[in-house]
Parts: structure tokens; C-alpha cells; sequence
């Protein structure tokens, strides 16, 4: 998302810097070959070279218009540059290309909510749990709509117990997105001043530093306050 792209840690990144270069050496090879031009964008966004990807990504759509994933990105990209009605615009003709997919509506719930508009950026993810009852990535930016209004006793409310895996970090389960439902947790938990339940719960997120979850949230913020409850 907007805020997960401009809040990835350093030592993140870094990792996409490597990959940036393997893309490189693709496209150097064979600078049409789709597949090689979409990633080298993908890793060009996600380090903040936002004309590097766009260039990509509009190549890319050139090369496979029925892929929904380029408009995604591009709409990111244009996000980005706060050009909104572009933004929105790309992330519709991946809803149109993607019917079937939430994540085209989730990027424009991610929009909205960057934009605080948070009325607009609701409609769109209670449309995805109509559609997709429990989804994770949903349920977690409801729940960070309400930190954001600071009721985090309502978005730990939003984020229940059965909705999250019993082991966070098992790939058969979900994915990093899960583990997003465990991150604004531990956020609500810090704020209702459940210390020790955020700790654990910010314990089990750190104890996998080298996790792809780690590409978009903040690992440094997250030790900051798991130090200010060890503190206290």
C-alpha cells in the first residue's frame, strides 16, 4: 500500500535493492520479455524510484494489457505522486481485468485512507467482506482506519482471536498479509494500555526479523515500543 511502500525499514529495502539487480541483468538480456520489465518495477516502486517504475509498468502494460497487476502498480506509482484520479483510475481497470480479485479494491480503500477519507475508504472494504467474509487484509485496514480515528479499543474489537493464526509465521496458513492482523493488533493492545499482551504479540512479529512482512511494516517503530514497555 501508500503508507507501507513509504514506511518500509532501510534494511528492508536493501533486499530490493539486490533483487533490482537481478531484474536489471533479466532486462539487459531480454528488455521486452514482460515478466523481467514487470518485477524491475515492482522493486523500482518499492524503493521509491517512482519514474523508473512507472516507465516500467507502462511498458509492461504495452507487452501484457490483460494482466490486472501492472494497473495496480501503476495506480500505486501514481498514488505515490498524489495523482489521484490517475491512481484510481488504474486501479479500476484492474477491478475491470481482475473482477474476481479483492486487491484492486483494496488499493483504492488504501487510497481513500491515506487521503483520510475514511466514509469512502469503508464502503470499499465492506464491499470486500461482503465479497470475501474474513479477509485478512481487509479486516486489517478497517482496523487501521480506527487507530487512525484513535479508537483502538474498537479496532482491537475488529481484529478477534479466531481470526488469527495460531503460528503467524506459517506459510501454509496465509502469508505475510496475516501477519498484518498480529501488527495492528499489538498497535491497539499498546494504545488500550495492554502492555503485556502487545508484547507478545510485538515478540512473535520481531522474532522473525528476515520475514517478507518486514518489506512494509515498520520493524523500527515496532522495536521502539516494544522497548517503551520493557521500560515500564
Amino acid at each position: 500500500t501508500v503508507q507501507q511502500i513509504e514506511t518500509a525499514d532501510a534494511d528492508a529495502t536493501d533486499l530490493w535493492h539486490t533483487a533490482a539487480a537481478r531484474w536489471q541483468a533479466g532486462l539487459e538480456a531480454d528488455p521486452l520479455f514482460w515478466p523481467f520489465v514487470y518485477n524491475a518495477g515492482r522493486v523500482a516502486l518499492i524503493t521509491g524510484q517512482l519514474e523508473t517504475a512507472r516507465e516500467h509498468f507502462a511498458l509492461s502494460i504495452r507487452l501484457m494489457p490483460q494482466f490486472y497487476g501492472h494497473y495496480i502498480n501503476l495506480g500505486r506509482v501514481y498514488a505515490l505522486l498524489k495523482a489521484d484520479q490517475q491512481a484510481l483510475a488504474y486501479f479500476r481497470n484492474a477491478a475491470e481485468l481482475q473482477s474476481n480479485s479483492i486487491e484492486p479494491l483494496l488499493a483504492i480503500a488504501d487510497l481513500y485512507i491515506e487521503r483520510d477519507n475514511y466514509r469512502r475508504a469503508r464502503d470499499y472494504l465492506d464491499e470486500c467482506l461482503h465479497r470475501w467474509p474474513d479477509n485478512t487484509a481487509a479486516l486489517s485496514a478497517h482496523a487501521r482506519i480506527l487507530l487512525k480515528e484513535r479508537r483502538p479499543l474498537a479496532a482491537y474489537q475488529m481484529i478477534a482471536e479466531d481470526k488469527l493464526p495460531r503460528n503467524p509465521f506459517d506459510r501454509q496458513v496465509r502469508g505475510d498479509v496475516y501477519h498484518g492482523l498480529y501488527y495492528y493488533r499489538s498497535l491497539a493492545l499498546w494504545q488500550i494500555g495492554e502492555f503485556e499482551r502487545a508484547r507478545t504479540d510485538m515478540d512473535t512479529l520481531l522474532s522473525k526479523s528476515d520475514d517478507a512482512f518486514f518489506l512494509w511494516a515498520s520493524r523500527s517503530q515496532l522495536q521502539v515500543m516494544r522497548a517503551r514497555i520493557g521500560a515500564r
